[in-house]
Order: structure tokens, then sequence, then C-alpha cells
């Protein structure tokens, strides 16, 4: 699953094990999320610090 938090951070958790796969600095606090058919993940920002 993936999650984020107010600090910019996104991560994507394993819903089993609870184990953190990996992270990511967005450089903004994610309101939500989306995972497309191939994989991609898309994400709404609140507020961006600068472009990505």
């Amino acid at each position: 699953m993936y999650v984020s938090d107010e600090e910019g951070w996104f991560y994507a958790i394993d819903a089993k094990t609870g184990v953190n796969n990996w992270k990511v600095k967005t450089q903004a606090a994610a309101g939500a999320a989306a995972v497309g058919t191939d994989g991609t993940i898309s994400t709404h920002c609140r507020r961006a610090r600068r472009p990505w």
C-alpha cells in the first residue's frame, strides 16, 4: 500500500508484513495517491515547494 505524511515523504508499505519497501521525498504533502494498471503512481499534492 502507499501512504504519505505531512513532511512530504511517500512510502510503499507491504500490507502483509508492514515492511517499508521504499520511500521518496516528494517536496510536498500528498493528499491522495492512485496506482494505474501499468503500476504508475500518481499523487495529488496540496502544496508544492517546487515542481518535480
